[in-house]
């Protein structure tokens, strides 16, 4: 179900799905520059975003690489018109540890206020890959972090998309923990690892959080999983799979927020995502009970970037 924008966050990000059935790197540009082409008419290529999905084999690292040269750099220039220049690297992104994905991040700077960040995800158990570019326009996305009322309006709008978002200022940022399902609940540590622990737990009835009185170095059993930030930056956003529960969320240190969305609201959300420099928030997720073994599993395995996550209108696989 399509979605209105009324806060209109187009205008700091815009995400794009476009799929592919071949790795031919003629084929692919052509086909990239066609879709892409009717896309960003409306919001121009300072706002534009892409997912590309293709299907990769373990022995097709030539064609990867070929994809790497000849695709990303032409087919850029195709839309943006611009100079630019190109760099990237492979990362190890940090994923919880059940995810199984390599990445090579792209940086493509066009100019002081906008740049483009693409991460490659490959994922052989899965034969699929992803391309995702994320082009940020600075100037906006600094005057929606300046802007306290449409910050608001934004958890406000997102927390009803369904009535079962949760929203959630922490009173005791140093050591809180907040339910988000009847069976798991989220420990936020803030006192003896600040912008570096984070645990989702689950309960059994007959167990309350002070029970349990270990600290972030024993998080990492079976009990307990301990998930690491590697960014930057104040934001900290993870998909980790816990006793068969699909859990997406994120926290903005400076203002101690957490923020969570079910698993409805992110395959349903509008056409945009936040901004890494922008307001800190991102979509989080619960799969409900019909579809959580598919879903659950497909998303734990591929994993998703640190920050700068799409939210996508439709997922289809």
């Amino acid at each position: 179900m399509k979605r209105e924008d009324p806060l209109q966050l187009e205008s700091v990000w815009h995400g794009i799905c476009l799929q592919f059935s071949t790795l031919n790197a003629k084929e692919l540009s052509n086909s990239l520059y066609e879709q892409t082409l009717d896309k960003i008419e409306d919001t121009g290529p300072h706002s534009f975003s892409a997912v590309l999905q293709f299907s990769i084999n373990q022995d097709e690292t030539e064609t990867l690489e070929t994809l790497r040269t000849e695709v990303f750099k032409k087919t850029l220039t195709l839309f943006t018109g611009q100079s630019y220049s190109v760099e990237y690297k492979e990362v190890k992104l940090p994923f919880c540890d059940i995810v199984a994905a390599e990445a090579t991040e792209f940086c493509l700077v066009i100019s002081e206020q906008a740049r483009i960040r693409c991460f490659v995800l490959y994922d052989f158990d899965f034969r699929l890959s992803r391309i995702i570019l994320l082009r940020e326009c600075r100037e906006e996305a600094i005057k929606l972090r300046t802007d306290k009322e449409r910050r608001l309006a934004i958890e406000e709008y997102c927390g009803h998309w369904t009535g079962q978002g949760v929203w959630r200022k922490l009173t005791k940022p140093d050591h809180e923990e907040v339910a988000i399902h009847s069976d798991v609940r989220i420990l936020w540590d803030g006192e003896t690892a600040i912008r570096k622990s984070i645990c989702i737990r689950n309960l059994s009835s007959e167990e309350s959080a002070t029970q349990d009185n270990r600290d972030s170095s024993d998080f990492k059993s079976e009990r307990w999983l301990y998930l690491r930030d590697n960014s930057q930056n104040a934001v900290t956003s993870y998909g980790s799979l816990v006793n068969e529960f699909m859990v997406t969320f994120s926290v903005d240190l400076e203002q101690n927020v957490l923020f969570l969305l079910p698993f409805d609201c992110f395959v349903q959300a509008p056409n945009f995502l936040h901004a890494d420099h922008a307001f800190h928030f991102e979509f989080g997720c619960m799969i409900k009970s019909g579809c959580r073994k598919r879903l659950s599993r497909i998303y734990s395995r591929r994993g998703f970037p640190v920050s700068g996550m799409l939210a996508l209108e439709q997922l289809s696989y």
